[in-house]
Parts: C-alpha cells; structure tokens; sequence
C-alpha cells in the first residue's frame, strides 16, 4: 500500500522539523535498539531520529523525492550531513539552521515538487537521509 501525504500531513512534519529539532531528549532509547553502543550512533543519526516523529510521512516523501529526483536525491546525505554537522548537540541551532536554508531554498528556486508540493530541496533531502535511519 502507498502512503500518499496530503496536506495537512506535510505540515505537520516540516513544523515538526523545527519544532523536535528543539527536543533531544525525546529520542528513547528504543530508537536506537539495533546499537548496542550509544557512542558508535552517528549525530546525524541521532538528529534525524529527533527530527521526524512522523516516520510514515518522511519516509512517503523521501521515497517519492527519490523516485522523481533520483540525482538531487543521491546528494541527500552528504548535503543534510553538510547542513547539521556544525551544530550536532545543539538542538536550537539545528533548527535555526534548518528554517535558514529552507529559506535560502526558496529564494533561489532550489525546489522540488512532492505530490503537487513545493518542497525546499533541504526539507526534501532530510526526508531522503532520514530514510536511511528511520525503521519504516
């Protein structure tokens, strides 16, 4: 079955995008079941999992961002690694950065379009990165 995001449901995940970017330590430690040394967990892993409380709609949109945008997609990890690194343990900033660049996004055309959307490419692109994290 395809899970297919409507509005509404967009909304609610790139407002979460900031909004749990506030929150780390609503990550429980079931989210990291398959690790057995938190320390091995990679930041970006750790931000992603924090970042998307709703897996279903983020994995719908990474997967439809990789179907249609198969190269902007391929560069969907290093560019949210670029994104988040110099913040990693600073939830605030995170977001900061986060609202910034999808700014910078818009101003410059840098979109794409998801399910008759206009998605920031780095909302699309966290959407594919945390696909790699997310158990859906």
């Amino acid at each position: 079955m395809s899970h297919h995001p409507t509005r509404r449901t967009l909304l609610k995940v790139f407002a979460a995008i900031v909004v749990q970017g506030l929150s780390w330590a609503a990550v429980p430690a079931s989210a990291y079941a398959r690790v057995r040394d938190l320390s091995a967990v990679d930041p970006l892993e750790h931000t992603l999992r924090t970042l998307f409380p709703d897996k279903d709609t983020a994995s719908a949109m990474a997967r439809r961002y990789r179907e249609h945008y198969p190269a902007m997609a391929a560069n969907a990890l290093p560019n949210v690694r670029r994104l988040l690194a110099p913040y990693f343990g600073e939830p605030t900033l995170i977001a900061g950065a986060i609202k910034q660049q999808r700014s910078i996004d818009f101003a410059q055309g840098n979109s794409v379009i998801i399910n008759g959307w206009v998605v920031a490419r780095c909302e699309a692109d966290l959407c594919s990165a945390a696909l790699q994290f997310l158990d859906v």
